[in-house]
């Protein structure tokens, strides 16, 4: 007779996962629901969505939510025009909210950050959500460690 002395079957681990993943992803969704689409938003007229290109031989197709697929693409439009203003600050937090482990965003965050001279404080209190339900997201500690160097250069000035 075999005992298992692991606390949960390993098909309910598996199935808390996929669960996780799946709260995860309706969170977002439904966050995403009640925002008008950035392309509607007067404030974007002036940028031109910049599709990601995965080349002539798509292998494997990732299947993104229309509103962070949306968003991806203004800041794609966003990073290539260097533009580092309230509005594209808005939008590295609307595409962290999307994936939270998105390197890019998150340093160009950390340079929107910077050139608007933002409060450090605020931004540490983003970080704080963000960084309880990501624990072990490097990005997350890069901007709290970006922020609190601003603070820094800001006291010594």
């Amino acid at each position: 007779l075999a005992v298992s002395l692991h606390p949960h079957p390993p098909q309910l681990v598996k199935s808390r996962r996929r669960s996780g993943i799946f709260i995860i992803f309706l969170l977002y969704f439904f966050a995403m629901a009640d925002e008008k689409p950035i392309a509607q938003r007067e404030e974007w007229a002036d940028v031109v969505p910049l599709p990601q290109d995965d080349g002539p031989a798509k292998i494997c197709a990732i299947a993104y939510l229309p509103d962070f697929e949306e968003s991806m693409n203004y800041f794609r439009a966003i990073v290539q025009r260097d533009e580092r203003s309230e509005r594209a600050l808005w939008l590295t937090e609307r595409v962290i909210d999307g994936n939270a482990a998105n390197y890019t965003a998150w340093y160009y965050r950390a340079k929107c950050l910077e050139d608007l001279g933002k409060d450090p404080r605020e931004e540490l209190k983003f970080v704080e959500e963000l960084a309880f339900d990501n624990a072990k997201n490097y990005q997350v500690w890069y901007v709290c460690d970006c922020a609190l160097s601003f603070s820094t250069t800001a006291a010594a000035d």
